[in-house]
């Protein structure tokens, strides 16, 4: 962005930062720019507020490559709008391309993580007495990505919830740590909220944690961010993977095919990240992608860290066998199991020396 059309970050929320930081990189990369249209979720209210808002504080050049606007999650009678859509178009100069009607119970993954405060209809948390896993989600203030767990969501045998106190850690919790859009801010909120030494009493306990991408740097040694990428300086991390991460410029953005280690099954993911993380000599590697390593598994067996997204969205990713939670079918037969198709297992969470390992052990 030119020094004429720079934007105060203080008075910008985070979702239009992240546009506006889109629309830089692409120029940086001498890559076209498509036409923007802009969302709102008129359910939630204020949405013509919002979206003529967003307009104002853009850019002359920024505000040039929106082309219009769509109205999202909306109820009743859509003439009713009419008055209120010439008045946007008059404030704003563009039109509204559509409007979209509220379809409840779709089970589609939500447009942004402010449906994690006021979940809609089928996101409510249900009371699943016979849940057969355990699985609680850290809250973090800027999380990312976390329509990696909406396969999970459906599962009948899968209890999902997400934690805004460390006392909510249960001790049978897979307790995963999901991306970030600021990794040392969510750092040190897990810090100052008391999740940082929760997450590893969890851990000494032999219970099981699993970091993903912005999670898994957070379990690591040290996230540096020396040339102020996010916000520059350093914070060290939980210590409980030997890892270390320091965040580059260049953004990594690719799908990958990975693959647990050492035999595998394969899955398919996708990395869109801003850290390089490097294993130390010692550290035992986790997954393997197209150009390297791409996670770690810690001393004990029980905590796991990949950058690579998407874990639960095809059966073999959540698949693998002999390891440290194991799975058994209804039928008592030992094997490999999805964590994202659980519906005929049972899970048994138990120790087991790393000399015995085949294969990752999330489940």
């Amino acid at each position: 962005v030119p020094a004429e059309e720079a934007y105060d970050s203080d008075t910008l929320g985070r979702d239009l930062l992240a546009l506006i930081d889109a629309l830089a990189a692409l120029r940086g990369q001498g890559l076209p720019i498509p036409p923007v249209v802009l969302a709102g979720d008129i359910d939630r209210g204020g949405v013509f507020a919002s979206l003529a808002g967003t307009m104002l504080l853009l850019s002359e050049r920024d505000r040039r490559l929106v082309s219009g606007f769509i109205i999202n999650k909306f109820r009743g009678d859509a003439s009713l709008l009419t008055p209120a859509l010439e008045d946007l178009r008059r404030r704003t100069r563009r039109r509204v391309l559509g409007v979209v009607r509220y379809l409840p119970d779709l089970a589609l993954p939500e447009e942004d993580s402010v449906a994690l405060e006021t979940p809609t209809s089928h996101r409510r948390p249900r009371p699943r007495p016979a849940a057969r896993a355990r699985i609680a989600v850290v809250r973090l203030p800027r999380i990312a990505n976390f329509t990696d767990l909406a396969p999970l969501e459906s599962e009948g045998d899968v209890e999902l919830r997400y934690l805004d106190e460390p006392s909510r850690i249960d001790p049978g919790d897979l307790l995963i740590l999901p991306g970030s859009k600021d990794t040392i801010a969510d750092l040190r909120f897990l810090k100052a909220r008391g999740f940082a030494a929760a997450v590893r009493a969890h851990a000494e306990a032999g219970g099981a944690v699993l970091g993903v991408c912005g999670g898994y740097q957070m379990l690591g040694a040290m996230v540096e961010d020396p040339d102020g990428i996010e916000r520059g300086g350093s914070e060290s991390g939980l210590g409980l993977l030997r890892v270390r991460t320091r965040l580059r410029r260049a953004k990594v953005t690719r799908r990958v095919r990975a693959r647990w280690l050492p035999h595998g099954p394969d899955f398919d993911g996708y990395e869109i990240r801003a850290g390089e993380t490097v294993l130390e000599p010692d550290a035992r590697p986790l997954v393997e992608a197209a150009r390297g390593v791409a996670g770690c598994a810690g001393d004990t067996g029980r905590v796991w860290g990949l950058s690579v997204h998407g874990l639960f969205d095809s059966p073999p990713g959540g698949t693998c066998s002999g390891g440290p939670v194991e799975t058994t079918s209804g039928g008592g037969e030992s094997g490999p199991v999805s964590c994202a198709m659980p519906r005929t297992t049972d899970w048994r969470m138990r120790s087991k020396p790393a000399s015995e390992w085949t294969c990752c052990g999330l489940c």
